[in-house]
């Protein structure tokens, strides 16, 4: 897998161009110390197929407020087999 600020792709064997399989863009903030900062496959990955992500939450301004400002997240995402694609968040 690759990932940048927004997104994710699946790579193939080597592959420089992957097949999108998440965009957070409008999910997560990335201003100051905030974006994606881990990403995990589940031991059982080939029975489960989850992914866990660990983001900045995306809140109206991302605001540097301690109360309504945005927060960090551990979210789990089930990859669909077929398309790869990540669904199904649970945070």
């Amino acid at each position: 897998m690759h990932y940048n600020l927004w997104s994710m792709q699946a790579l193939q064997d080597g592959a420089e161009d992957g097949k999108l399989i998440l965009d957070l863009s409008q999910n997560m903030c990335n201003n100051g110390q905030r974006g994606l900062f881990s990403m995990a496959i589940h031991p059982n990955f080939l029975e489960t197929r989850w992914v866990y992500l660990y983001y900045t939450q995306w809140r109206e301004g991302c605001l540097e407020d301690a109360i309504m400002g945005p927060q960090n997240v551990l979210v789990r995402y089930t990859m669909n087999p077929t398309s790869l694609a990540l669904e199904n968040e649970e945070v």
